[in-house]
């Protein structure tokens, strides 16, 4: 059985008051503290030997002002030639990591800590005297090399700031920030980039759109999918079968899987199975380092659109209202806006019409075949999302992308 501290770095709800290794950390920390704001402000070598007893490591060149706050102080790890002004607050409950050549301005706060929003999970319920009222968790916060952030700032739990990037004064970073590029605002947005690592010239770009799935493109969705249309067989027709062979359903609709799996009554089998997705649905995610993309592509004047072959209702619920992303998305294709899903080229083909573009002006993104197959139908270029899909073999693409920053890259070099 885990502690409540190998709890609280695992990013699991914890409660610090019932593990003596919190209780002791955070007693010694508030200790130390006070012997460093209470420091005379020329001892700079007895504010040193303080950080370094306090902080996890600490590299050579920084310096921190007074008043300065944290939690557990060994949680923070900084590299060489960094600033940390006055009045900053970091809660480390997780790791804070701060590379080398950052700025922190004035009254920054750092935290990995937070709740959750369920009332029933975040109080205590068998609450005694002397214990804490409430379950935390944490999530560790990640500042890379040549970052400036800037006075009044607020970084949430779970955040990177890439490296050289500038946060604008009070801005509150939700999400994690790519690399060169000013962001400001709250929640904290990309408004440009600082230099032509990513910038994008008109005349090197050769698409207007770039249009991608959802399903193993967007949202990683696969374990959610396939249990939930398991556990919908099962109970439609009493067979068990293993989710590797119900894989041929990721990427088309579920009224054709149902129907390849023999499932006459296809309506109510695709009601039951959005009903057992349901109990799926804390599994489902963005992939990681989606949201940077899609900032970074629209910064550089892409046109962003969606094919999938989700229902109208299913985007809503399972894509528009989880993840808010669907600002980003000027046209989106739904399995009702095409008489045939893919592989079919028609969902391309009514993305084209509806926004009066041809086929050499945009490309499609995708995971499965199918979405390989009705690219290829429909004249446009394909990139294979892997991130989504290790198993690659077998679908043809023109450009293969490993992680989303590679479509970045990509875009960057046309």
């Amino acid at each position: 059985m885990k502690t409540e501290y190998e709890k609280c770095l695992a990013g699991e709800p914890f409660i610090g008051s019932k593990d003596p290794k919190i209780t002791e950390t955070i007693l010694r920390t508030r200790r130390l503290l006070a012997q460093f704001n209470a420091t005379d402000y020329a001892d700079t070598k007895r504010k040193q030997a303080l950080l370094r007893e306090m902080f996890g490591c600490m590299g050579k060149g920084v310096h921190v002002d007074i008043d300065f706050h944290c939690e557990y102080g060994k949680h923070i790890f900084i590299g060489d030639k960094v600033i940390i002004n006055m009045n900053c607050t970091f809660v480390d409950n997780n790791r804070i990591e701060i590379g080398s050549n950052v700025l922190i301005a004035s009254n920054v706060q750092i935290y990995t800590a937070t709740h959750s929003t369920k009332v029933n999970e975040r109080m205590v319920q068998d609450w005694s005297e002397g214990e804490e009222i409430c379950r935390i968790y944490a999530l560790p916060v990640r500042i890379e090399d040549g970052v400036w952030i800037g006075g009044g700032a607020i970084l949430l739990p779970g955040v990177t700031i890439g490296r050289n990037s500038v946060i604008g004064a009070g801005s509150v970073v939700t999400r994690s920030i790519p690399a060169n590029c000013v962001a400001v605002g709250n929640p904290c947005r990309v408004i440009k980039q600082i230099d032509n690592e990513i910038r994008l010239l008109p005349t090197m770009r050769k698409y207007k759109h770039i249009i991608f799935d959802i399903d193993g493109t967007l949202i990683d969705t696969e374990e959610a999918i396939l249990q939930s249309l398991k556990d919908t067989v099962w109970e439609m027709l009493h067979k068990d079968i293993e989710k590797r062979e119900l894989k041929f359903a990721l990427g088309i609709p579920g009224s054709v899987t149902l129907r390849k799996l023999g499932i006459t009554d296809a309506e109510r089998a695709n009601d039951r199975w959005n009903e057992h997705l349901m109990k799926y649905k804390s599994q489902i995610r963005l992939f990681d380092g989606i949201p940077q993309l899609l900032d970074n592509l629209k910064i550089n004047g892409y046109k962003l659109g969606i094919v999938t072959s989700k229902t109208r209702n299913e985007y809503t619920t399972d894509f528009a209202a989880p993840f808010a992303l669907s600002d980003y998305f000027c046209i989106v294709i739904c399995a009702e806006d095409a008489p045939r899903p893919k592989p079919s080229p028609e969902p391309l083909l009514a993305y084209l019409n509806a926004s009066n573009i041809n086929t050499d002006d945009a490309i499609y993104i995708g995971d499965t075949i199918y979405d390989s197959l009705c690219a290829q139908n429909a004249g446009l270029d394909f990139g294979l999302s892997a991130w989504g899909n290790a198993a690659t073999q077998g679908i043809s693409a023109d450009y293969i992308f490993k992680s989303p920053a590679d479509v970045l890259s990509f875009t960057a070099r046309k």
